[in-house]
């Protein structure tokens, strides 16, 4: 996207020359591009995380449908199972930054 004003907000562009200018010191220009790689960083682990949580979802799924407890699962349980894993998204979140 590349937008001068109003009149050209909706004007797409395939590929653009761009840069980051800072008002301030060389230094904090320097903590944002540190600051983009500890954040590039955190998706890459979280998508990790995220792939290994659906792996083993799906286990457990299969599990309880073959012993036939799929109507004895509760809604809690479900609920407490995506808490189980936000906590380590959290904690890797505040690892890095």
């Amino acid at each position: 996207i590349r937008c001068r004003g109003l009149e050209d907000q909706i004007e797409t562009e395939a590929r653009i020359e761009s840069g980051i200018i800072s008002k301030g010191s060389t230094k904090s220009l320097l903590q944002t591009f540190a600051m983009c790689d500890k954040v590039l960083q955190i998706t890459r682990t979280n998508l990790v995380v995220k792939m290994f949580a659906m792996i083993i979802s799906v286990i457990i799924m299969v599990f309880i449908m073959s012993l036939g407890l799929d109507d004895q699962v509760n809604s809690f349980y479900v609920a407490l199972y995506q808490l189980f894993w936000s906590i380590p998204m959290v904690i890797i979140a505040r690892l890095f930054i």
